[in-house]
């Protein structure tokens, strides 16, 4: 449930959701750190491999679905041991093949043998390909990044975080406020199945004028549409 927006708090860029009246309208806004998610294309193999096991995959898939990521990014032919080069692609019955080149966009996952909508959806909240960031910051990572930077599941790191808000009654500030990246998700929602989102990548500068530039910015009609994959974008300024 998003919390009321409070102007005199300070406002973390921790992805956790704030309702905002403009008018008779009500928006919900998360503001989130680029740097503290998982960069899809810096990110090692082993932090990739933490993911799809705090994500709750089992056996041998998260070892197909990373080794199919790194033979997509990387710039040859050459076959990881569970990876997925051209012919692969060509006997499944696709009409490409591995990029070999870095992720333009986390839609692109979508394309990388093993991936489906499904695991997308529940992959892109803890992704990027904008950080440029080996390891992401942990001060506002989500949860599902936290859980993977320390090797447990998904639930365990909810449940560890539950208890230090139980223990503290108040969700503890972090200190500093991230950056230079931010995320910036607002979404409305009106009668019926009306719905709107607007997403944009900022970067913030300080000395210069304007400080804030806009690298991207996306909408979307939909809330399927949403909770994954945000495909109409606009590039901003620069």
């Amino acid at each position: 449930e998003a919390e009321a927006l409070d102007t005199q708090v300070f406002w973390g860029p921790d992805g956790q959701p704030r309702v905002w009246g403009l008018g008779e309208q009500m928006l919900e806004i998360r503001i989130i750190n680029e740097a503290s998610l998982i960069d899809l294309n810096t990110a090692d193999r082993d932090l990739l491999l933490a993911l799809m096991m705090a994500a709750g995959l089992q056996d041998a898939e998260p070892d197909s679905l990373v080794d199919a990521i790194l033979d997509w990014r990387d710039e040859d032919d050459l076959h990881l041991v569970n990876g997925a080069e051209d012919p692969d692609y060509e006997a499944a019955g696709l009409p490409y093949g591995a990029k070999d080149g870095p992720f333009d966009s986390l839609e692109e996952l979508q394309q990388v043998m093993g991936f489906n909508k499904a695991l997308y959806r529940i992959l892109a909240p803890a992704l990027t390909v904008s950080s440029g960031q080996a390891t992401p910051e942990p001060s506002f990572a989500p949860p599902l990044v936290q859980a993977a930077l320390q090797g447990i599941s998904l639930d365990e790191m909810q449940g560890r975080l539950d208890t230090e808000t139980a223990v503290l009654q108040e969700t503890p500030t972090p200190q500093g406020r991230g950056g230079p990246l931010y995320r910036i998700q607002v979404s409305w929602r009106g009668p019926g199945d009306t719905f709107r989102s607007m997403e944009a990548l900022v970067r913030i500068q300080q000395g210069i004028s304007p400080p804030v530039e806009i690298l991207w910015r996306r909408q979307v009609q939909a809330p399927e549409q949403a909770s994954g994959s945000m495909m109409e974008q606009e590039a901003g300024p620069g």
